[in-house]
């Protein structure tokens, strides 16, 4: 298990690779999510506000990975403020207002924001040009503009075996494939206009078959080209009809916790909720669920006897969803009881 001293120093605004915008949760043991938790940490440094924001669904995977996340965050000394969500429309109500709030620096979506265009919100609605979403969703597809190089303030965190096969029906299409085709393309007007070049020199010698085959080559590129692009619509078309939930967030999160430090019964049975709740809802059958309850949750459960407790919040109602760590955290419960 990592501990912080482990932890990578990350750079807030660039917690990975130039240009990826999605890191694969199920790489590297999910270190992934350890970077996240970094980001947060640093961005909350220099401040005494109140630095990080968490968008939770108000599903009950969207509740109980909120649970798991500000108890880690509470352990850390992370400021925060949990604010429950019904939809896109109440997410873009809350962006709307970050234009007035400059100590916000972090997003966190839970179990929701995949399906917006989070990136031309940001710019809608002028939020600070330093903010960073980080969105761990378990709903399916993905809107693929979340996904794109050009969102460099949105990093999604992906848990979902089946994205390991881009070839399976349904699978995702390349996101910037666009522009490299386009790249391409300027290569091959490049192309054309040295060709034409040398046309030009040899034109009194075979200026009608070069002409002709100029015109054939340009053609074909086209028919080309366009071959490319009906492809890739045929797979955008079957990639946001296959609708589906991958891994729960809150045990996407208990993960997380997991690597930060040692296992708590609560936190377990917080992620054993979210993924109970799948089944029972009919977004995972028998065998994924076995398979995930088994991956994910039983070295944890074997343990229970060992359990130290990681979450010492106070108790506290449901009333206090939506508040900040100071008044009483959201989300903290005693579900043991």
């Amino acid at each position: 298990q990592l501990r912080d001293s482990q932890l990578p120093s990350v750079c807030r605004f660039c917690p990975t690779k130039p240009g990826m915008v999605v890191r694969n949760v199920r790489e590297d043991d999910g270190r992934a999510l350890l970077e996240m938790l970094d980001a947060l940490r640093q961005g909350s440094m220099g401040s005494s506000a109140i630095t990080v924001r968490i968008l939770a669904a108000n599903d009950h995977d969207g509740v109980c990975a909120a649970k798991i996340l500000v108890t880690i965050l509470h352990n850390k000394n992370i400021k925060y403020t949990v604010v429950p969500v019904a939809g896109n429309s109440e997410i873009i109500e809350h962006l709307q207002q970050l234009e007035e709030d400059a100590e916000v620096r972090s997003l966190v979506f839970l179990n929701c924001g995949a399906s917006l265009d989070l990136q031309q919100q940001l710019e809608e609605c002028a939020a600070p040009t330093d903010l960073l979403c980080h969105v761990i969703d378990a709903h399916r597809p993905f809107l693929l503009a979340n996904l794109s190089k050009h969102s460099d303030r949105v990093i999604v965190y992906d848990d979902d075996p089946r994205c390991e096969d881009a070839a399976a029906p349904g699978g995702r299409p390349p996101v910037d494939e666009e522009d490299a085709e386009d790249g391409s393309d300027a290569c091959c007007a490049s192309d054309d206009e040295e060709e034409h070049a040398w046309d030009g020199a040899r034109e009194r010698h075979a200026e009608g078959a070069q002409a002709v085959d100029g015109v054939e080559k340009k053609r074909q590129r086209e028919a080309d080209r366009q071959a490319r692009i009906e492809r890739k619509r045929q797979r955008v078309n079957e990639y946001y009809l296959s609708s589906y939930c991958a891994m729960p967030a809150a045990v996407s999160l208990f993960r997380m916790a997991r690597q930060t430090a040692p296992a708590s019964q609560d936190l377990l049975w917080a992620a054993s909720v979210a993924l109970v709740g799948y089944h029972e809802l009919g977004f995972l059958g028998k065998i994924e669920y076995d398979r995930l309850a088994w991956e994910e949750l039983k070295e944890a459960l074997e343990r229970t006897d060992d359990f130290s407790s990681l979450s010492d919040l106070p108790p506290a109602s449901a009333s206090t969803i939506g508040v900040s760590r100071d008044s009483a955290s959201a989300f903290s419960d005693e579900e043991s009881s």
